[in-house]
C-alpha cells in the first residue's frame, strides 16, 4: 500500500472518528441540556403546594392560630376590686351577708396565677409600667396578689367526687349503669373525666356564670380560645373550692347540684340521670330558698 493511500485511509478514519465523536458529543450535550431542563422543572414542581390528601384530611387537627389582635403580654379585661368580687360571688351563690366571702378571699378566687406573673414582668420594667398607665406601687401590689391555684385543686377533687356520687347513687346496680345511654360504649371514668375537663367546664359552666367578665388573668399572644375556656374552667373549680373551704363539703355539694350539674345536664343524655339531677336541684332550692347555706 502506498503512503498516499495510507494517508488517505487514515484521514478517512480520522474524519469518521471526528464525525462519530461529534455526534456523540452532540448527543451528550443534548442529553445534558435535557437533564438540566428536567431538573429545573422538577425543582419548580417540588416548590408548588401538593394536593391535599382528602382521605386523611380530618385525621389531624388544624395547627393553632393565635389571634393577631391580642397584645404580646397584657392583663385580662377585668379590673375588679375586692368589694366587686365579693358582690359577684354573693349574687351568684345567693349568699346572705352573714355568709359572704371576705373581700380579699373573693378576689383571690377570681385571680389566676398568670395575672401575678404579668404584673411581675411589668414591675421589672419601668417603661412598661408607665406605658400601661399604672403606678409602680400598684404594679408591685398586683405582682404580689394571691392566686386561686390551691382552691382550684380543692374544687377539682370535690367536683370529681360529687359527680361520681351522683351517677352511682342514681343507678342501683352495675348492670343498670352499663346500660346507660350516657356511656354510649365508653368507660364511665372516661365520660366523667370529659364532663370535668377544664374546657368543658369553662364553656358550659364558666360562660353561664359570666366568669370571663370578672376573673383576673394574663392574656398573651399565644393564648387561644381554648386557653380562655381552660382559665374559665379553673375559675369554676376555684369557686367550688372556695365554698368547700369556707362553708364545708355540704355547701359545696349543694353548689354542685344547684349551679354546676344543671349546666352539664344535656351531656348526661340518659333521661333517668336528667330527671334525677332536676329532682335534686328542686329539693335543694326549696330547702335553702335558692341558696347554698341557710340564712
Amino acid at each position: 500500500m502506498s503512503l498516499a493511500s495510507s494517508s488517505s485511509s487514515a484521514a478517512s478514519v480520522v474524519r469518521s472518528a471526528v464525525r462519530s465523536s461529534g455526534a456523540t458529543t452532540t448527543k451528550r450535550v443534548v442529553s445534558i441540556r435535557r437533564s438540566h431542563v428536567f431538573s429545573r422543572n422538577f425543582a419548580a414542581a417540588a416548590a408548588l403546594p401538593s394536593e391535599p390528601d382528602l382521605e386523611h384530611l380530618h385525621d389531624s387537627p388544624p395547627p393553632p392560630v393565635s389571634s393577631p389582635s391580642r397584645p404580646a403580654r397584657s392583663a385580662g379585661p377585668s379590673r375588679i376590686d375586692p368589694s366587686s368580687a365579693q358582690a359577684y360571688l354573693s349574687d351568684l351563690l345567693r349568699l346572705p351577708a352573714s355568709s359572704a366571702f371576705p373581700p380579699d378571699l373573693a378576689l383571690q378566687l377570681l385571680t389566676h396565677k398568670s395575672y401575678r406573673y404579668a404584673h411581675a414582668i411589668r414591675q421589672s420594667s419601668p417603661r412598661s409600667s408607665s406605658s400601661a398607665g399604672g403606678s409602680p406601687e400598684l404594679e408591685l401590689e398586683a405582682s404580689c396578689a394571691p392566686h386561686n391555684a390551691r382552691f382550684s385543686f380543692l374544687g377539682r377533687r370535690a367536683l370529681a367526687s360529687y359527680l361520681a356520687l351522683f351517677v352511682h347513687s342514681t343507678m342501683s346496680s352495675s348492670r343498670e349503669l352499663q346500660a346507660l345511654d350516657f356511656l354510649r360504649g365508653h368507660a364511665l371514668e372516661d365520660k366523667l373525666a370529659a364532663m370535668r375537663h377544664l374546657n368543658n367546664l369553662g364553656r358550659e359552666v364558666g360562660e353561664r356564670w359570666g366568669v370571663g367578665e370578672v376573673m383576673r388573668w394574663d392574656r398573651n399572644q399565644t393564648s387561644l380560645s381554648t386557653g380562655d375556656l381552660r382559665l374559665k374552667g379553673l375559675t369554676v373549680e376555684s369557686i367550688l373550692g372556695g365554698v368547700f373551704s369556707l362553708h364545708g363539703s355540704p355547701a359545696a355539694q349543694r353548689t354542685f347540684h344547684l349551679h354546676i350539674l344543671p349546666a352539664l345536664s344535656n351531656q348526661l343524655r340518659d333521661p333517668r340521670l336528667k330527671e334525677r339531677a332536676e329532682e335534686m336541684r328542686q329539693a335543694i332550692d326549696r330547702e335553702f330558698d335558692g341558696g347554698i347555706v341557710k340564712p
